[in-house]
């Protein structure tokens, strides 16, 4: 069995008092997912709905004795969260949904559900109608670049900007700008280099972009993106990948793994892009501005076996605060940024011909447990959204265990340890198959 689910995904846990669990999602044999996009991702699962304003009362105590008097759940207002929701049951008990990414925020007093969707601007630009971070992309400004070395050389402008907080984060464009055709979640800048498109797709803790090659650049495609990111330093890894900090405290606000490239090449089973190659990239930065300059590998891109277009994927994102990875036999780099995460095996292998290392992958998921600290667990599910599985017909188990904190060093051969096995499923069939929904009670 092999599944990759979407990110937006929720744990349920029934509590008695507070409830207290941290589970991380892994796997044995056949692993367990969660939160997974890629070549064939859909929009996120919505999570969990606030609900009429009659079902709300503010404190626990209040909330417990409402929902006995009215024989249904109501929600405890004063415990809500960006990613939690916790109701008072009619027999006594407390169930809280959490989710692993936000699925709401506060704008001034009122809570807001998260839509990434993008929304046009009356200034021309572009941004996500609800998102937690304020995701705003540039309108159109300034005639496009005419070549790769004169768009190095050209000014930059900002392109896309975050806030969190009193923190905010500007990516920014050399050269000039088209004006964004937005689908949903993704804007794209049409060729904004000769032959070449810039995509973004909002996420609800950021945004990922990439740069769409359509066709064989007839120059060095390098590239440059300046951000502009105030109190931020970024220190380039010895594997490639960037980690970003706050300067004043030193505390690590989010890693950029090092960046990939794929072609069009797709596997049947899995929908993997299976043509990879990695991207140079050096970091330079004075004062709060901060340049990645990603050079594509010149071979792959020449080679006539490599299917355009080809994707570059920097895969940066500055405010997260979400974390979840996953591994996979054979492969070797941060797969912590990735928008989807995978379980299980798609029937492939890491060295084709000897066939002794299947593409096993496990997925390593943790969530914000504050809401049940110190609580007795009466009963807890996990729910996921597996959008792709490369066999419907037999099912196949898939396990979940509590291990150790995934990590941005997290490989298949430097996993987080693994302490006890809390479910087992069979679930898994992915939005693919006539049922996508997949759950474990744990």
């Amino acid at each position: 069995m092999s599944a990759r689910m979407l990110r937006a995904r929720r744990v349920k846990r029934g509590k008695r008092r507070a409830l207290t669990a941290a589970v991380v999602a892994g796997a044995l044999g056949a692993s367990l997912l969660t939160g997974v996009e890629g070549a064939a991702a859909g929009p996120p699962k919505p999570g969990p709905q606030a609900p009429p304003p009659a079902a709300a009362v503010s404190d626990t105590a209040s909330a417990l004795l409402t929902a006995k008097l009215r024989g249904s759940r109501v929600e405890v207002l004063g415990a809500r969260s960006e990613t939690a929701t916790t109701w008072a049951n009619p027999d006594g008990t407390l169930t809280t949904d959490t989710a692993a990414g936000p699925v709401r925020f506060r704008r001034g007093t009122d809570w807001v559900d998260v839509d990434v969707s993008f929304g046009r601007q009356p200034d021309g630009s572009v941004a996500s109608k609800a998102h937690p971070r304020g995701l705003t992309l540039a309108a159109a400004k300034g005639g496009r670049a005419a070549s790769f070395a004169g768009a190095v050389n050209a000014p930059a402008q900002d392109l896309i900007t975050l806030s969190a907080g009193d923190r905010s984060v500007s990516m920014r464009w050399k050269g000039g700008l088209p004006q964004p055709q937005t689908d949903g979640s993704r804007a794209t800048y049409p060729d904004v280099l000769p032959g070449a498109d810039l995509v973004i797709d909002a996420t609800r803790t950021g945004y990922e972009q990439s740069l769409l090659l359509k066709r064989r650049p007839a120059e060095d495609a390098t590239f440059v993106l300046p951000i502009r990111a105030p109190g931020v330093t970024a220190v380039q890894q010895p594997d490639g990948s960037v980690e970003f900090s706050e300067r004043a405290s030193g505390r690590r606000l989010s890693t950029m793994p090092a960046p990939v490239m794929w072609d069009a090449t797709v596997d049947e089973r899995s929908l993997e892009h299976t043509r990879r190659a990695p991207v140079g990239l050096t970091v330079t930065q004075s004062g709060d501005d901060i340049e990645l300059r990603l050079s594509p590998d010149a071979a792959f891109l020449a080679d006539p076996a490599t299917r355009y277009p080809v994707t570059v994927d920097p895969s940066d994102t500055v405010l997260s605060d979400v974390f979840d990875t996953f591994v996979q036999q054979g492969d070797t780099v941060d797969e912590s940024a990735s928008t989807e995460l995978k379980i299980g095996w798609p029937g492939d292998y890491a060295d084709p011909g000897p066939n002794t290392k299947p593409r096993v992958a496990r997925s390593f998921i943790s969530w914000d447990m504050a809401p049940i600290k110190d609580a007795l667990v009466s009963s807890a599910t996990l729910s996921l959204f597996n959008y792709h599985s490369w066999n419907c017909q037999a099912p196949a188990a898939w396990e979940v265990w509590d291990t150790g904190t995934g990590k941005t060093t997290s490989r298949w051969t430097a996993q987080p340890n693994w302490y006890q096995r809390y479910a087992t499923s069979t679930e898994t069939k992915g939005q693919n198959c006539p049922t996508a929904a997949t759950s474990a009670p744990t």
